[in-house]
């Protein structure tokens, strides 16, 4: 399907300065996005992961303490971890 030469703007973004500027800016919010839904999509998933790995060393029968030294996380927040599961 052709738009015609009057209806696409795609000289513009190619050839004017002030088009080119236009579409580098549009192209560098797009790769913010991604990388900001990439990155939170990646995090979540650590800490689920990590949330997970609590629970079964909890289950094995390892104390508080020694989960926090074998994940590396603050006692407290092992603590909170398993108190929210039940």
């Amino acid at each position: 399907m052709s738009l015609g030469p009057n209806l696409w703007p795609l000289p513009y973004f190619k050839e004017d300065t002030e088009g080119v500027r236009t579409m580098c800016k549009v192209i560098e919010e797009m790769r913010k996005e991604v990388w900001n839904e990439a990155w939170n999509k990646a995090s979540s998933e650590a800490e689920r992961k990590t949330k997970a790995s609590v629970r079964r060393l909890y289950l094995q029968g390892l104390s508080f303490d020694q989960i926090a030294a074998g994940i590396d996380l603050p006692v407290d927040e092992v603590k909170d971890i398993i108190s929210s599961e039940s």
